[in-house]
């Protein structure tokens, strides 16, 4: 299994890696940041977030909105 990218749009969210060991086992942390994110953890675009009567955003700036976590099968060299 490769590794997958939940966010196609590079234009709506950041993509972050992190390498982390944790009970001997190498993992590899993907972390999926919207630059503007709705209640429901859709990221959206900065003008989609504002409200029709007013200029306040419907949501907070920079929300992380989806984890995968993969683990290092070491006998194959492949993230699981």
């Amino acid at each position: 299994m490769g590794i997958e990218v939940a966010c196609q749009r590079r234009d709506l969210c950041t993509t972050r890696f992190y390498l982390v060991e944790a009970r001997g086992d190498l993992q590899l942390v993907v972390r999926f940041t919207g630059d503007y994110v709705d209640g429901d953890g859709t990221p959206l675009r900065e003008w989609d977030c504002l409200a029709d009567h007013c200029n306040h955003p419907k949501v907070c700036p920079y929300r992380t909105f989806l984890f995968h976590v993969y683990k290092l099968d070491s006998d194959i060299l492949k993230w699981v």
